[in-house]
């Protein structure tokens, strides 16, 4: 009888030993599961975190009014996007809609078009100004981000200085340097100039002329210039200080 209880009483702690290690077993499962789901969740989000607008008369082309908008766009989410499905809507004290325009991929726009998690891009667009636009009274930025998984190398600026002079009434460029410290060539530049006040106030953008074909090798450094498209020559005194950002498509080897 002594010996039934000593047998009884061990298969009674097998059965336990196995039903804890099933337990701890399934538990850590459902947690590794949980943790795996949520690692894969895709965000898909930006948010247009500072925006600027003028309405102007640009002497460089004859006297046209124009109007610009500037944004930074920023990728709130937590995957890597593309930001150059962008519209503008132009809109009057009634909110009725004085025009439309997009970014787009013929004229730079917008740049860089792909930004990883915490990043910015920046738009700036200038359109012909209707005699409706006397009527604006805000401007409205869609951003349509799509997930992507293109890789884009980082490049690194430094010097850059603000240029002005005098000519069509006044004008305004952003010089500086790159560096490409990756080991792979950056063979298509894209790159931003956010134009601030002393105060720290976003005033614009310029970029790249949309046919600069400026490469730069891996590990190497070269100058660039940055003036369109174009700013309002009555804005220009308040510009004090420029940030860069710059990068380019990953090409496969």
């Amino acid at each position: 009888m002594k010996n039934i209880s000593i047998v009884l009483s061990v298969l009674f702690l097998s059965f336990l030993l196995v039903a804890c290690g099933n337990s701890s077993t399934s538990g850590e499962m459902n947690k590794k599961t949980n943790e795996e789901t949520k690692e894969t969740k895709e965000i898909v989000k930006t948010k247009v975190a500072d925006k600027a607008a003028y309405i102007w008369t640009d002497d460089s082309i004859g006297g046209l009014t124009q109007i610009n908008t500037y944004a930074i766009i920023k990728n709130t989410g937590n995957t890597t996007v593309d930001v150059t499905n962008t519209k503008i809507t132009y809109l009057n004290k009634e909110k009725e809609v004085l025009g439309v325009t997009k970014a787009n991929q013929l004229y730079t726009n917008i740049s860089p078009s792909i930004i990883e998690p915490g990043e910015t891009s920046y738009l700036g667009i200038k359109d012909d100004a209707t005699d409706e636009m006397e009527n604006l009274d805000d401007i409205k930025i869609e951003v349509s981000p799509v997930a992507v998984k293109n890789n884009m190398i980082n490049l690194n600026p430094s010097k850059e200085k603000v240029i002005t002079s005098d000519n069509w009434g006044g004008d305004v460029k952003v010089t500086g340097l790159l560096k490409n410290n990756t080991n792979k060539d950056a063979t298509a530049l894209e790159v931003a100039a956010a134009l601030y006040s002393k105060e720290d106030k976003f005033l614009g953008v310029l970029f790249l002329s949309s046919d600069d074909e400026t490469e730069i090798p891996s590990k190497k450094e070269t100058s660039i210039e940055l003036a369109i498209p174009g700013f309002p020559s009555n804005k220009i005194n308040e510009i004090s200080k420029a940030t860069l950002v710059a990068k380019s498509p990953e090409i496969e080897d």
